[in-house]
C-alpha cells in the first residue's frame, strides 16, 4: 500500500477488466492486489461471489480502489479522472484509446469510457496559459466551443487575447 488516501471507483462487475483495460490504454498503470467476494453472499449479491470485490490499482503513483459492488449507484461527472498530457500527441492518443470500444466525447476535453466512467483529457499547456489572467476567458472561451482539446486552438486564443 503506497497511498493512505486512495480515491475508491464504484464498477458494476467489471472492476479488474477496467483495470486490465487501463494498464493497456496508460503506459504507468499497473494492478495490485485482488480479493474476492466470498462464498455465502446474500440473496441481492448471490451473483457476486467469487468475481473480483477490490481491485488495487496505479496510475503511476496514485493507487485507486476499484469496487466491483454492482448497479445500485450510478457512475457520474461527480468524479473524474484528468491525464495531464505533455503535448497535442498525448492528447490524440489518450483520447482516441478511451474513445475506442464505445467510450463517447463530451465537451471540453471529457470522456466517458467504455466503463462509464469520465475522464478529463487535459494538455499541460491549457495551465501554462491560464496562469496568464488575460488568457483566461479567450482561451476558456475557445476551450467551451472544444470536444478533445486542440492545443494549437488555445495558443491561437491566447496569442489573439494580447
Amino acid at each position: 500500500m503506497k497511498s493512505k488516501y486512495r480515491p475508491c471507483i464504484w464498477f458494476e462487475g467489471d472492476a479488474l477488466e477496467a483495470a486490465q483495460y487501463y494498464a493497456e490504454v496508460f503506459p504507468d498503470v499497473s494492478i495490485g492486489e485482488i480479493s474476492y467476494h466470498p462464498e455465502g453472499q446474500p440473496d441481492f449479491n448471490k451473483h457476486m461471489e467469487g468475481k473480483p470485490l477490490i481491485v488495487l490499482v496505479s496510475f503511476g503513483e496514485q493507487e485507486y480502489i476499484f469496487l466491483n459492488a454492482g448497479p445500485a449507484f450510478p457512475a457520474s461527472e461527480y468524479f473524474s479522472i484528468e491525464v495531464m498530457c505533455e503535448d497535442q500527441a498525448e492528447v490524440d492518443l489518450y483520447w482516441d484509446r478511451l474513445l475506442a470500444d464505445g467510450g463517447t466525447e463530451s465537451a471540453c476535453g471529457w470522456i466517458k469510457d467504455k466503463f462509464n466512467h469520465d475522464w478529463q483529457i487535459t494538455p499541460k499547456r491549457y495551465f501554462e496559459l491560464m496562469a496568464d489572467p488575460a488568457n483566461e476567458k479567450p482561451v476558456m472561451d475557445a476551450i467551451y466551443q472544444m470536444s478533445k482539446i486542440i492545443v494549437a486552438d488555445l495558443e491561437a486564443a491566447a496569442v489573439n487575447a494580447s
